[in-house]
């Protein structure tokens, strides 16, 4: 059993600088409670940066729901904020070079949308029906998502200004264009 997991951490890694393995696995979390699986796609996979650190970590998730209606008040929130959105845009190249690897390794399906720069990503349902993520180990991860579908409604339809517009713009942090 342990060297079936091990074998199955190194097919899903190809970056050891990073820890793309965790990586790898939010989205697989992210994609599992949003029921994007099989035709069901995530539209725009560029939202996917900035939604992970609200898997990650529930004080993202806290600030949000303090945030609403009327805004950040504190300095600690806004950088929190800020931070996430930095590294959001700084991730999109190597988010797209992971998804097109997960593709490759038969994890995912992937499409482009209208607009052809923009991917639409889903669970490869073959192989996820069989191997159902561990929910036990990721249980944490699963109940900020729950959370946050109900944060941002429609998160998988959203595009990114969409959703950086709510994340942000609604909040008083202010954004650059992206």
């Amino acid at each position: 059993m342990q060297d079936e997991v091990s074998s199955e951490k190194k097919r899903i890694m190809f970056i050891s600088e990073e820890d793309f393995y965790y990586f790898s696995y939010m989205i697989f979390v992210l994609l599992d409670c949003l029921g994007s699986k099989g035709e069901k796609f995530f539209k725009d996979h560029r939202k996917i940066a900035f939604i992970i650190p609200m898997l990650s970590d529930e004080t993202v998730l806290g600030v949000f729901e303090r945030a609403k209606g009327n805004g950040v008040q504190n300095i600690e929130d806004k950088n929190l904020l800020r931070d996430i959105y930095f590294a959001g845009v700084s991730q999109q190249g190597e988010l797209t070079k992971l998804l097109m690897a997960l593709e490759k390794r038969g994890y995912l399906k992937l499409r482009k949308n209208a607009e052809g720069e923009v991917l639409d990503v889903s669970l490869q349902a073959s192989v996820f029906s069989k191997n159902k993520l561990d929910k036990k180990r990721f249980y944490k991860e699963y109940a900020n998502c729950i959370k946050m579908k109900k944060i941002f409604k429609r998160v998988s339809v959203l595009r990114l200004n969409s959703l950086l517009s709510s994340m942000y713009d609604d909040t008083g942090v202010g954004r650059w264009a992206f």
